[in-house]
């Protein structure tokens, strides 16, 4: 079983039962999660690389209806920091090959949330916002830099009342185009599957 049906199981399970319900106000929380990276530059090659993610989560819920509410999250995920490598060539990045992206250090997220109820104690989300990321890149031959980038988040998900809180499990795909340093034009994308616990 891969990582990624490894986490849905165990979220769908400790999802089952809980009679906790989400509240207006200020909520906090942790998250864990696999994330696919995938870097190409402009007519030279391409980067690509899986980590697992360890977050944590800020947000405050407005109630809307009694069936709808709106919010406004913030994310940090850090990584293990996992080489990713060249595709087509089999080594790693950061080896002359390609200037992209080698490795994910960290994604930051401010988003917007919507949720709704679906049944009585489960809610469906959408999530899009702003996202900067920061790791390791090549920027030339032999020059492999600390590198930042800034971009776009988007996400949807689902949650259910889960022990003293909310269990919810999300996709986020996040974009980033160009970087600093950025002498050579890159981009870098990142699909996430989260399971997020909030209080």
């Amino acid at each position: 079983m891969n990582g990624y049906k490894a986490l849905a199981l165990a979220t769908c399970l400790s999802m089952a039962t809980g009679t906790a319900t989400a509240e207006e106000g200020f909520y906090y929380g942790g998250a864990l999660g696999f994330a696919k990276l995938e870097s190409q530059s402009a007519g030279i090659g391409r980067t690509e690389g899986q980590d697992a993610t360890l977050g944590v989560v800020l947000g405050y819920r407005f109630s809307h209806d009694d069936q709808s509410w709106f919010g406004v999250e913030g994310t940090l995920d850090g990584t293990t920091g996992q080489r990713m490598t060249t595709v087509g060539v089999p080594v790693e990045s950061c080896s002359d090959e390609s200037p992209d992206w080698c490795e994910v250090r960290g994604i930051a997220r401010v988003r917007g949330v919507y949720g709704a109820k679906v049944t009585s104690d489960i809610e469906v989300l959408s999530m899009v916002g702003v996202a900067a990321v920061a790791g390791l890149a090549e920027d030339g031959v032999g020059n492999y830099v600390d590198t930042t980038a800034t971009g776009l988040t988007i996400g949807v998900g689902g949650q259910r009342p889960m022990g003293g809180g909310m269990g919810r499990l999300e996709f986020v795909y996040d974009r980033f185009e160009g970087s600093n340093p950025g002498d050579f034009e890159k981009t870098l994308e990142i699909f996430s599957l989260r399971t997020v616990f909030t209080f």
